[in-house]
């Protein structure tokens, strides 16, 4: 027998601009394993910007065994529709009142009962009881249309498989092109775009160790790759004038006029034009390279259009945001490249090695190198106003309805994953498959002012390992 859900249909409430759901609409009954996360609430080349935000970016799940898809929501809503219509005209057939003799006459008739006087009002109700379907309904119901549901499935188990595992690192790849500071909540989301599950599935937290590991990895191959242009700039005849000759064996940090402290990096300006393009981009990222649809970071790319961008007309905000991280990081690792005294006043850069296994020392950067880094997070990051709540005030506004009047919340843009990345059985969810229509507008880049306080370091290793620091020459 179906269960009769009671409750009536949750409302949505909103916070800072984001629509969430209830902490617990399911309180005072028995809990159910989340296992699969619900509706992503933003689309999903978007992320929202801060913590508490992540948390809520994906709805409660009223199936949490069944992985949520806009194809498997659809087929559900059809069947659970059809579960309520067979419901009350049960109900009215068995609120009917049974023919009862009339006194003195041999032919039954019916009488006006209270069980018929319900049966009436069954049939004038305009709100539909809803009923809930059970698993093998939906399993059923979705093979009815052509759906195989194990292709949205992740073992319960407490591993992933090899083509799960690769997914997720794929991910790990396209975010560190927004991030490289991750918090819980951010890997949190991570796994949730990348796979579907929640935090109650045995593979979640596999998924996550997955991302902290990744991300300690892919930023100490970033940044070797940087410090390989950065040790190039310190060297040539105009880094050496500019900034070698004015910073070395120096402390890495100063104050300013204010009382500010700084670190002691080059002007991007005195750069060579080069390291200004997305080809450079693509060098320093070289190790997460693969996980971007670079054509989409050039104006002319539209979204859903499938085209890539017009390289003659230069990078757009996507393409631009990414230049900016760049070059921040190239800054971070000239700075690196002094701060230990690997760089003499003739510009000759030598790096110590162990004399024993003949490989360079490690080291840790300088908080000033880190700092720097992460501040790309907010000062170089994609962010433009929510063009879901954007469009809302305009349709509002459009119709002569009142509109909201506070700020419209910020959102973070995702690079779009290749084409390969957002098909096939592992994740049919169309991840940011294309660059958003507002890739054209130039005004809707916000490069705002991070301070170092702003940054919270997560308490993560960030030492390269030896096979980065042997790239670094």
């Amino acid at each position: 027998m179906s269960q009769l859900q009671t409750t009536p249909a949750r409302k949505v409430a909103r916070l800072s601009g984001m629509p969430y759901s209830p902490t617990n609409p399911n309180y005072g009954q028995q809990r159910v394993p989340l296992l699969y996360c619900g509706k992503r609430l933003l689309p999903e080349n978007y992320l929202p910007v801060g913590d508490a935000n992540l948390s809520r970016l994906y709805d409660h799940n009223k199936y949490p065994s069944i992985p949520y898809t806009e194809e498997i929501a659809a087929v559900i809503a059809e069947l659970e529709e059809q579960l309520s219509v067979e419901y009350e005209r049960d109900e009215i057939d068995r609120h009917r009142s049974p023919t009862s003799p009339t006194p003195g006459a041999g032919t039954p008739t019916r009488n006006s009962t209270p069980s018929r006087r319900n049966a009436s009002s069954l049939l004038k109700r305009k709100r539909r009881v809803h009923v809930a379907a059970s698993y093998d309904q939906i399993v059923d119901a979705l093979e009815a249309r052509g759906v195989n549901i194990d292709d949205y499935l992740v073992e319960n188990v407490a591993r992933l498989s090899q083509e799960h595992a690769d997914h997720v690192k794929a991910f790990c790849k396209n975010r560190m092109m927004v991030a490289f500071v991750w918090s819980n909540q951010f890997k949190d989301a991570l796994v949730r775009d990348a796979l579907g599950i929640d935090k109650d599935h045995n593979a979640f937290s596999i998924a996550f160790d997955i991302c902290t590991d990744q991300r300690s990895s892919l930023q100490a191959k970033i940044l070797g790759r940087g410090h390989i242009h950065g040790v190039a700039y310190n060297s040539s005849a105009n880094g050496l004038v500019n900034y070698t000759l004015k910073h070395v064996q120096k402390q890495p940090t100063y104050e300013n006029a204010s009382g500010r402290t700084m670190a002691r990096l080059p002007n991007s300006n005195d750069f060579p034009q080069h390291y200004r393009s997305i080809e450079m981009v693509i060098d320093v990222f070289a190790d997460v390279a693969d996980a971007v649809d670079w054509d989409a970071c050039y104006k002319g790319n539209k979204s859903g259009s499938g085209k890539p961008g017009n390289k003659e007309k230069g990078p757009n905000h996507l393409g631009r945001a990414a230049i900016l991280r760049t070059i921040t990081v190239i800054q971070a690792e000239c700075l690196n490249a002094l701060q230990n005294g690997w760089t003499n006043r003739k510009g000759v850069y030598s790096r110590p090695q162990n004399r024993l296994t003949q490989k360079k020392d490690k080291f840790t950067r300088h908080k000033a190198v880190l700092d720097t880094v992460r501040a790309t997070d907010t000062t170089a990051a994609p962010i433009i106003p929510n063009p879901v709540e954007v469009k809302l005030r305009e349709d509002l506004a459009a119709a002569g309805l009142p509109c909201p009047n506070g700020p419209i919340q910020q959102v973070l843009c995702l690079y779009p994953l290749p084409r390969y990345l957002t098909t096939g059985k592992v994740r049919r969810r169309n991840v940011g498959q294309d660059a958003t229509s507002y890739a054209e507008n130039d005004a809707l880049l916000l490069f705002g002012d991070a301070t170092m306080s702003e940054l919270e370091d997560n308490g993560e290793d960030d030492e390269e390992d030896e096979e980065v620091e042997d790239e670094e020459e």
